[in-house]
């Protein structure tokens, strides 16, 4: 699929492009911790790991390979205002990345720049924690790590499915961390509290993945609007998904209604953790539909994971 239509193959754009917060509520806009965290990717500096050195940061999580911090020490450095300015945005409640206005208008084609970014960010301050860790300054280790997950919550907060998933990936190798650092005996009880006290704070996770279930169903909404409105459909539907259209193709009434059970289904689906009634609804939906919605198998088996790494790490840490 070559133009976005899922939000998973979403083409990624520049970080300083014109995109702002809005402030939900009569939210007091400084009080919005997404002004931080943009502030934190226009301070990153190459930031972005090549796929080795993404598969090597892997295996120091997993505990196969040791941190090397001369390989990522000054990488760490170039990035420690990134990180810091991350953390203070933590420290805010709200998150408000102002991505749904835009969708209602976007559609598909909506501006994302902070997902990728986020990914980067998230990954430099498990470095950072990395580092920290081992030249023995526990203290600041606990504060990035605590700090880091509740980053990755508000990644995943307000946006579609892959925000979401890309917070429940930062949080699986976060945790995975943290269960390393429990076991090494050396924290404090005061840093250990601090740990409980971030973990604690990601209990509303689980409605995240609702949330952005809502969010992408109204993405291709629009996006079916789009393709309607499109004076050659054929055309545009090879352009979106590289390949050509049926000959008699053009977006129908049941394309919508589809979509709406589709929807409807994946409720049922992510309170239950069973895959079976979206994969029924895709089953018997058009061809079109079929080809613009999120595997459910993927994201049930994504959701279970998190949920199992919550909560092995509280009962350890407890």
């Amino acid at each position: 699929m070559k133009k976005r239509i899922a939000v998973f193959a979403v083409v990624l754009v520049a970080v300083c492009m014109p995109v702002f917060c809005v402030a939900q509520h009569s939210r007091e806009t400084g009080n919005n911790a997404a002004l931080q965290y943009y502030s934190a990717f226009l301070q990153m500096k190459d930031a972005d790991l090549s796929d080795a050195d993404a598969k090597e940061l892997g295996e120091i999580i997993a505990g196969t390979r040791p941190y090397d911090d001369v390989k990522f020490g000054k990488l760490v450095e170039s990035n420690a205002q990134a990180v810091e300015t991350m953390m203070v945005g933590a420290e805010l409640p709200d998150c408000d990345w102002g991505f749904a206005p835009l969708a209602k208008k976007f559609g598909a084609e909506t501006p994302v720049p902070y997902f990728g970014r986020s990914r980067a960010l998230g990954r430099l301050d498990i470095l950072f924690v990395l580092r920290a860790w081992s030249k023995g300054d526990q203290e600041k280790a606990v504060h990035a790590l605590s700090s880091g997950m509740l980053y990755a919550k508000h990644v995943a907060s307000g946006g579609p499915l892959l925000p979401v998933l890309i917070g429940k990936m930062l949080l699986v190798q976060q945790l995975s961390i943290t269960n390393r650092l429990v076991d090494s005996g050396k924290l404090t009880s005061e840093q250990r509290e601090t740990l409980r006290t971030a973990l604690a704070q990601l209990d509303t996770f689980g409605s995240y993945w609702q949330a952005a279930i809502n969010t992408e169903m109204g993405i291709l909404h629009v996006s079916l609007d789009h393709i309607r409105s499109e004076p050659d459909q054929r055309q545009y539907y090879k352009s979106s998904f590289g390949k050509d259209a049926p000959p008699d193709f053009h977006i129908t009434q049941q394309d919508y209604a589809d979509l709406e059970k589709v929807a409807a289904a994946y409720s049922r689906t992510l309170s239950d953790d069973n895959a079976a009634p979206v994969q029924s609804a895709i089953n018997a939906s058009t061809k079109t539909v079929q080809i613009m919605i999120p595997n459910p198998e993927r994201l049930v088996k994504s959701k279970q994971e998190l949920q199992k790494a919550l909560e092995e790490t509280k009962a350890k840490i407890h």
